[in-house]
């Protein structure tokens, strides 16, 4: 009686343990479709980033600004007492990618160790816990706390409403005619 009733308690902590596995690999556990192409990845010592930025032993990554109250950084975390007065503008020579894991909100984070060069060109070892896909967003308001190229960048998606009006100020202006108003228009609402 005993066994069964440790075997009922412990089933739904081997569920959510089965259920994160499966989302850390881009499953869709709700339906138990195939993984997701551009879900991000942990292969080998390589990690592969939903916008298909890699991060792997050797590369350099460069550190931007923080985005948090008094210039922190809310997508790296150091395990140091570094302060984000000194963290920023410097590089990180990796030299480990692990633990590719997904928090109880969705964000996605990946411990990199390596050695950091600061501006000043003192370095250090240094342990960073990034949540990477936040880490490179880039919206005018909330900058990359990593600094990649433009097409890694997980940039927003301008509304119909919003390109609709700019569109109509090209229009306005003269900078473009009336059939070519019309043909972009009908491109924008046909999306």
């Amino acid at each position: 009686m005993k066994k069964i009733l440790l075997l009922l308690l412990l089933c739904p902590l081997l569920s959510m343990a089965q259920r994160n596995s499966a989302a850390v690999q881009g499953y869709n556990v709700k339906s138990k479709i195939a993984p997701d192409p551009n879900a991000p990845k942990l292969e080998n010592d390589t990690l592969f980033t939903s916008s298909g930025y890699k991060m792997y032993p050797g590369k350099i990554l460069h550190i931007g600004v923080g985005t948090g109250k008094g210039k922190g950084f809310r997508f790296l975390k150091d395990g140091t007492s570094y302060g984000s007065y000194k963290m920023a503008g410097a590089t990180v020579l990796i030299e480990k990618v692990s633990d590719l894991r997904t928090s109880t909100v969705g964000n996605m984070y990946i411990f990199i160790r390596g050695r950091i060069t600061f501006k000043d060109g003192s370095q250090s070892e240094i342990t960073l816990n990034i949540a990477f896909d936040n880490a490179l967003e880039d919206r005018p308001a909330l900058p990359s706390e990593l600094i990649v190229p433009d097409e890694f960048k997980h940039k927003e998606k301008e509304s119909p409403a919003d390109e609709l009006t700019k569109l109509y100020k090209l229009y306005q202006d003269s900078a473009i005619n009336k059939e070519e108003f019309d043909a972009a228009k009908a491109k924008i609402l046909a999306q």
